[in-house]
């Protein structure tokens, strides 16, 4: 039976403490799946650090995303479809993911393309750039915005509150939810209007466009739905295209050899992506919830209705799977990784990041082929919420 009444918050885990202490995390975490295959260490919560039994897990229909427990981000329902289980998430995902396929990304691609341009233009001719506020952060808000027909010019208060959403401040899991829920309620406002706004205006062939004009069981989408996978998507989207980013433009400062390959044969930065992606894992665990006891054999057994925190960092890290994991290699010829998750929960908008990633380098690379960390400064990561170059002081070459 399933009691559990909130949200496993992974930002106060031991999990988290441990781990956001680290410059590079790689190396405990490649120890810890090498030598531990789960552990509890917290009361009511599992964590696992292997490949086979995290597929397991995301493949388990007992095993769900958050089991009704409402939303972990400070939206008052739970936001569509990341937070929804059961026969309601698999008609929004068959609703969903053709809007985000290959062919549909692929449609974006220019547009994107431009916009990574024009950002790029604003400080590649500088001596010294700090990439993180100037780039990584504004490229995935400003794509966001695109997508969903909002003007470039709402990006400093679009900034001001996502920032308040997915890094709120406070001490305790209380605080925390305080500030996520006032952050949250700014957003909504903001993004009713945008609705009320759009349905004022001739149907535009945007991602809003088309979920606005969709029904499900034969009846149209409501506003609050709406407004639920807006903030879905606007919480996935954007921290974990900016953290990924940040740490592969970090990783390139610091190779030249590998980053004048790429620069070469843009070719390459789609296995780069892959490797990077498995490597940074910048999005580190994903929580579920059994609604009942599971056992995954070998003395595992999931209790009902405690947090298991499948950790995606260690999983990408398991030498059952990955040969040499500790090495980046553009190279490796099978992407095995679990960065986008898997299963039913499976990140909907992977092929959407894959792109933003790839282009993002490629206009990058156009513009400033030469760079390296600044060598009187230093780069300062976070490994919590998401995994990532905060502070990237670059000098252009």
């Amino acid at each position: 039976m399933d009691t559990a009444k909130e949200p496993f918050d992974f930002r106060l885990s031991e999990y988290a403490r441990v781990t956001d202490a680290l410059t590079h995390p790689q190396p405990y975490l490649a120890e810890k799946v090498a030598t531990t295959r789960f552990e509890r260490i917290e009361e009511g919560v599992v964590y696992l650090y292997r490949h086979e039994d995290i597929i397991k897990v995301n493949r388990d229909p007992r095993i769900l995303g958050v089991g009704g427990r409402g939303s972990a981000f400070g939206a008052p329902s739970p936001l569509i479809p990341l937070e929804i289980d059961g026969a309601d998430h698999v008609k929004w995902r068959k609703l969903m993911d053709p809007l985000f396929a290959p062919k549909q990304v692929a449609k974006l691609e220019d547009s994107i393309r431009a916009l990574t341009a024009e950002l790029v233009d604003q400080f590649a001719a500088q001596d010294v750039v700090e990439m993180y506020t100037q780039f990584c952060v504004p490229l995935p808000c400003l794509t966001f915005l695109r997508l969903f027909g909002a003007p470039a010019e709402d990006l400093p208060f679009f900034l001001s509150y996502t920032e308040n959403m997915l890094r709120p401040a406070g001490d305790t899991a209380e605080e925390k939810k305080e500030a996520m829920v006032g952050a949250a309620g700014q957003l909504i406002a903001y993004f009713h209007d945008l609705l009320a706004k759009r349905r004022a205006e001739s149907p535009k062939d945007d991602v809003l466009g088309t979920l606005m004009a969709v029904e499900i069981d034969g009846a149209p989408v409501s506003d609050e739905e709406l407004l639920n996978v807006i903030m879905l998507l606007m919480f996935a989207g954007l921290d974990t295209v900016t953290s990924s980013v940040s740490l592969m433009i970090d990783w390139l400062a610091r190779n030249p050899e590998q980053r004048q390959r790429v620069v070469s044969d843009p070719s390459l930065l789609r296995g780069f992506v892959e490797e990077m992606l498995r490597y940074e894992s910048p999005v580190p665990i994903g929580t579920r919830y059994p609604t009942e006891d599971v056992d995954l054999g070998d003395g595992l057994v999931l209790k009902a209705g405690e947090a298991v925190v499948a950790s995606w960092a260690t999983a990408n890290l398991d030498p059952a799977v990955h040969t040499d994991p500790l090495t980046v290699n553009i190279d490796r010829p099978r992407h095995m990784h679990i960065a986008f998750a898997s299963g039913t929960h499976r990140c909907l908008g992977s092929n959407l990041a894959r792109m933003e990633l790839r282009v993002a380098l490629e206009e990058l690379h156009k513009r400033m082929p030469n760079y390296s960390i600044a060598p009187d400064d230093e780069v300062r990561y976070a490994n919590v919420p998401v995994r990532a170059a905060e502070y990237l002081p670059l000098v252009i070459h």
